[in-house]
């Protein structure tokens, strides 16, 4: 494949990506006790990632073992790792602190 469909990041950075609105979504519903509002916070979080991962580059495979970490502004701290290649599999955790 041509290098100039791939993104400069392998996909268990681009995996990191589709957290970016947890802090913000996620935390506002485990705060509410309106289950109603609750569905509405989580809907809207799986929503908001669907156009930080949307375009026309390919990230690159990971290598076996390759990690991510890092936190969020708020603290929430993320975990990432790519534990099997074929299948492709990779293990992760989001944690707020």
């Amino acid at each position: 494949m041509p290098a100039k469909i791939f993104e400069p990041k392998s996909s268990i950075s681009r995996m990191c990506d589709l957290w970016t609105f947890a802090p913000k979504y996620l935390r506002a519903a485990a705060d509410t006790n309106d289950s109603l509002e609750r569905l509405k916070l989580v809907i809207a979080f799986a929503m908001s990632s669907v156009y930080l991962v949307c375009n026309q580059s390919k990230p690159f495979n990971p290598i076996l073992g390759e990690t991510n970490q890092g936190h969020f502004h708020d603290g929430t701290e993320y975990f990432c790792e790519h534990t099997s290649h074929h299948p492709p599999i990779s293990n992760f955790l989001v944690e707020d602190v």
